[in-house]
């Protein structure tokens, strides 16, 4: 039984750091093409579930990176829906070189949302006659992350038209760019990521104000960021991060 969708990707220059090696972005770039493909091949895209007043909502993200690729090389993606957490639908991703060595995996939990009601629609009733496999990429339950404790940098930022998706809000990689962004250039520099993972809280449109604030911890090994974005104009949470990176 194949529960498994996969796709190669070439790796570009637009999707590379200053080192030469994927971005962690471009990652959950693949992953958001990977999971439209696959819910579209599967009868659940996006275009089918807009006609009933319906879409995907991305709750949680916990991604892994054991390994970081260069310019130029072709990668393979696949990815497999995991089943259902409460009301939430769960969907793994796993990357390989063309060797077959892993170099990421990710879990996702995602929400289908009434769009005219602002609800959540019930998932297995969608679901209920997909191929499911009962492996996790990543085993996580989605506990709740550390607060901060501090502020150690915060910036002001606005939303772009560039950062609207199909459902004319914020595009979910926006949020993780945005986070990154207060993390300073030495500590970019001097590290790589090894991990992240990200609570999304609620929708955001273009023209609003996005206080991105961050707290540093760090020890021998690892620098920990903990993220919190705020709209500025509610004065409400819209995400909240953890990023996890090796020191060089």
């Amino acid at each position: 039984m194949n529960y498994y969708f996969e796709k190669a990707y070439q790796i570009r220059t637009y999707e590379v750091d200053f080192r030469g090696h994927i971005r962690l972005t471009s990652f959950l770039n693949y992953m958001q093409d990977l999971a439209y493909l696959h819910a579209t091949h599967l009868g659940f895209g996006i275009e089918s579930l807009l006609k009933q007043n319906m879409t995907w909502v991305l709750s949680r993200n916990h991604v892994k990176f054991f390994n970081s690729p260069d310019l130029s090389k072709k990668i393979i993606g696949r990815t497999w829906p995991a089943g259902t957490m409460g009301r939430f639908a769960l969907r793994e991703f796993e990357f390989f070189d063309e060797s077959d060595n892993i170099i990421a995996a990710a879990t996702t939990s995602w929400i289908l949302l009434d769009i005219k009601k602002k609800r959540p629609v019930e998932v297995q009733k969608y679901l209920g006659k997909v191929k499911i496999s009962q492996k996790r990429a990543i085993d996580n339950s989605f506990d709740k992350l550390p607060q901060m404790s501090s502020i150690d940098n915060e910036l002001l930022l606005r939303v772009r038209v560039s950062d609207l998706d199909v459902n004319k809000h914020v595009n979910n990689v926006a949020f993780v760019e945005w986070a990154l962004e207060s993390i300073s250039l030495e500590d970019i520099w001097h590290s790589q990521p090894v991990e992240i993972e990200v609570v999304y809280r609620r929708e955001v449109y273009y023209g609003e104000e996005i206080l991105s604030r961050m707290q540093k911890v760090k020890d021998k090994q690892t620098l920990t960021f903990l993220h919190q974005l705020i709209s500025r104009k509610h004065e409400q949470e819209i995400a909240f991060l953890r990023s996890i990176w090796k020191v060089m």
